[in-house]
C-alpha cells in the first residue's frame, strides 16, 4: 500500500510485546475509560507544502515552485488560509466534524541535514545524543503497566532500557509464541536442575515476562475468537494487517494505551 492508498482507505480506520496479566481489561472496564492513540509513522520524506497548501499565499507558493505547485481548483479547502492535497479528500469529513486537526511547525529548530539523526530526534523527543528512551515511553512511569505495542514495525518512540512496550508481528504470532513458552515452561518444571529461581536478574526478568505471556494467552485467545471478523475492510498488506491486529486488540479489550504501525 502506498500513501495515496492509505489515505483512500483511511475512512475505514475507526481508531482514534502483549504480555502482563493486566493486558486484558476486565469486562466492566471496557467502557472507553481511557483514550487510545494509534501512531501511523509515515516513513520517508514528505512534501509539506503540497500536503497542506498555504492558500492565503497561493501566488507566492506557485511562484516559488512553478513545476510542483498544485492547481488551486484541485485543492481541498479547509480554511481561508490552508487547503489539503486532493489525495487527502478521505480525511475531509473528519476535519468537518471536528475529529481531525493539523499540527504544523513540529520538529527540531536546528537543521541537521541527516535523515537518521532526524529520526533519532523524533523518536526520543530531544536533541540529546545520549538519550535512550522514546518520548512515548517517557510518559508512562508504572513498570507494571504495558504502555505500547508496535505491530510489525520498529518500537521507535516506544523504546527504552526498561521498556514495557513490545514488538510483535501479529496477534496470531503472539499466541503462537505464547504456546512455545508454555511448552518450554512445562519442560522446565519437569527438570529438577531448572526448578530453582534464577540468580541472574536479566534472565529472571525474561522468565517473568514469558510466564505473564503464558498466563494471558488463554484469555486473549478467547477474546480473539470473538473478534476475528474485526478489521475485515483493511487491505491484506503490511499496513492493513497491522491495523487489523490493532483493531482486534482494541475490540478484544487489550488494556494498552498506545499502538504503532508504519507505512
Amino acid at each position: 500500500m502506498n500513501r495515496r492508498d492509505f489515505l483512500r482507505f483511511s475512512s475505514v480506520v475507526p481508531l482514534a510485546g502483549l504480555m502482563p496479566t493486566a493486558l486484558l481489561a476486565k469486562q466492566q472496564d471496557r467502557q472507553a475509560k481511557n483514550k487510545i492513540v494509534v501512531l501511523i509513522e509515515l516513513q520517508g520524506g514528505n512534501d509539506g507544502l503540497n500536503t497542506l497548501v498555504p492558500l492565503s499565499q497561493y501566488d507566492e507558493y506557485r511562484a516559488a515552485r512553478p513545476r510542483l505547485a498544485l492547481p488551486e481548483s484541485q485543492l481541498i479547502s479547509l480554511t481561508p488560509q490552508y487547503s489539503m492535497h486532493p489525495a487527502l479528500r478521505p480525511l475531509q469529513p473528519y476535519w468537518q466534524s471536528g475529529q481531525m486537526a493539523w499540527v504544523q511547525g513540529v520538529g527540531n529548530g536546528t537543521l541537521n541535514r541527516s535523515h537518521f539523526r532526524s529520526i533519532a530526534i523524533w523518536e526520543h523527543g530531544t536533541t540529546d545524543r545520549q538519550a535512550h528512551t522514546g518520548w512515548v515511553q517517557q510518559l508512562f512511569n508504572d513498570p507494571q503497566e504495558i504502555c505500547g505495542i508496535a505491530i510489525n514495525d520498529r518500537l521507535g518512540p516506544l523504546k527504552g532500557r526498561n521498556s514495557r512496550c513490545l514488538r510483535i508481528n501479529s496477534v496470531e504470532d503472539y499466541l503462537s509464541q505464547a504456546r512455545r513458552f508454555q511448552k518450554q515452561a512445562e519442560a522446565s518444571t519437569q527438570a529438577p536442575q531448572n526448578r530453582t529461581q534464577s540468580d541472574n536478574p536479566l534472565l529472571a526478568h525474561i522468565e517473568s515476562i514469558q510466564q505473564e505471556i503464558v498466563r494471558s494467552a488463554d484469555d486473549l485467545s478467547l477474546q480473539m475468537d470473538k473478534v476475528r471478523h474485526v478489521g475485515a475492510g483493511f487491505l491484506k498488506d503490511e499496513l492493513g494487517n497491522g491495523l487489523r491486529s490493532v483493531s482486534q486488540l482494541i475490540v478484544g479489550g487489550a488494556n494498552v494505551p498506545v499502538y504503532k504501525v508504519g507505512l
